[in-house]
């Protein structure tokens, strides 16, 4: 009779350490101080507040979407108030989900812990995409000379991240929909640059032809009306 208090009793300070643990178990990973976020560009919810849907498409928005490894898609995050090339990588690239074209592919696990944002705190997120073919990361598809590669990336989103260590990672709700363009080329680059300078210089050069000729007009004027008034 007198037992079963006591059976609750250590099963209440089972439960108890368990739960420690389980809350121990970030800090002791290293993580336990960061913010999170959930890596998903498709998370359904009833509460629309809290929904993502920002599918991702090839060249234009509404067009063909990306699916399969042909593609990849990574998550670039910052502090609160990062700009867009203080954002750094935060995890692995992963490819787009097959069966639902558009989204990510991050399985059942898409939380991303944000070195120097503590839980709380606003994070800067965004998703950056580029064909897999052409290099392994964001930075690398940007500089290949390949006329095959595209790349792309949605505008970046402030969010405020995860308040506890046992709060669920939050959504990047807000998030919108991009697509991948083509890359140019060094090339068309370095000639497209060079074009705008010359263009400024020569309306430059317009502009000082036009005080002169304008100044010479004046003086001549005045000479003119000099001997007249002679």
């Amino acid at each position: 009779m007198n037992r079963q208090p006591a059976a609750k009793s250590n099963h209440s300070l089972a439960l108890f350490f368990f739960l420690a643990l389980l809350a121990a178990a970030p800090l002791a990973s290293g993580q336990g101080t960061l913010g999170t976020v959930n890596f998903n560009n498709r998370v359904p919810n009833a509460d629309p507040t809290n929904a993502v849907f920002a599918p991702v498409y090839d060249l234009i928005v509404g067009g063909t979407l990306l699916a399969g490894t042909d593609y990849l898609a990574q998550l670039y995050a910052g502090p609160g108030g990062s700009t867009d090339d203080k954002l750094q990588p935060v995890g692995g690239a992963v490819s787009f989900r097959s069966d639902i074209a558009g989204f990510v592919n991050v399985g059942v696990n898409g939380s991303r812990s944000i070195p120097g944002v503590a839980p709380g705190d606003p994070v800067v997120v965004e998703i950056r995409a580029w064909t897999a073919a052409t290099g392994a990361s964001y930075e690398a598809a940007l500089g290949s000379s390949d006329p095959a590669s595209r790349a792309g990336k949605s505008l970046p989103l402030t969010i405020q991240t995860s308040p506890s260590l046992l709060s669920l990672p939050v959504n990047m709700v807000g998030l919108q929909s991009f697509a991948v363009t083509a890359v140019p080329e060094p090339d068309v680059v370095w000639f497209g640059t060079l074009g705008l300078i010359l263009l400024i210089l020569k309306l430059r050069y317009n502009k000082e032809e036009d005080k002169t000729g304008n100044a010479r007009v004046n003086s001549k004027f005045e000479t003119q009306s000099s001997r007249l008034i002679l």
